[in-house]
C-alpha cells in the first residue's frame, strides 16, 4: 500500500447511499456519526500507543475500518485494516508507521466531510 495521499476526494459520497439508498439528510447524519467514532478512535489510538499497547490499537483501528469503508473513505478503512493486522500480529513499528499514513488521511477525511456538512442544507 502506498501511504502517500491518493489523487481526488478522500471519500467516495456515491458508496453511501448505494449501500443504504439514503437521502442528502441522511447522508449528513451517517458524516456526523463516522466523525464522532473516527475522533474517539484517534484518541484511542494515541494513548494505545503511548502505552504500547498493540491490543487496543487493533481495537481502534478496527472500529474504524468498517465505519469508513462503509461511508466511501477507501483509503481510511485500509490503513485502518493494514494498522489493525499489523498490531495483532506484534509488529509495533509497522503499526507505528501506518499510523502515521493513517493520520494524514483522516486529516484529509475530515476536512472533506466538514467541508460536505457545511453545505448541507440544514448546515
Amino acid at each position: 500500500m502506498n501511504p502517500s495521499a491518493p489523487a481526488g476526494p478522500p471519500v467516495d459520497l456515491r458508496v453511501l447511499p448505494e449501500l443504504t439508498g439514503c437521502g442528502e439528510d441522511m447522508l449528513s447524519e451517517f458524516l456526523q456519526d463516522f466523525l464522532e467514532v473516527a475522533d474517539t478512535a484517534v484518541a484511542d489510538m494515541a494513548i494505545a500507543l503511548q502505552a504500547e499497547d498493540l491490543a487496543g490499537l487493533r481495537e481502534a483501528a478496527h472500529r474504524v475500518k468498517s465505519s469508513a469503508r462503509y461511508i466511501g473513505a477507501t483509503a481510511l478503512g485500509q490503513l485502518s485494516e493494514a494498522i489493525e493486522y499489523a498490531a495483532r500480529d506484534g509488529q509495533g513499528a509497522r503499526a507505528t508507521e501506518l499510523l502515521s499514513a493513517w493520520q494524514a488521511e483522516f486529516l484529509r477525511v475530515d476536512d472533506f466531510i466538514a467541508g460536505v456538512l457545511d453545505e448541507a442544507p440544514d448546515a
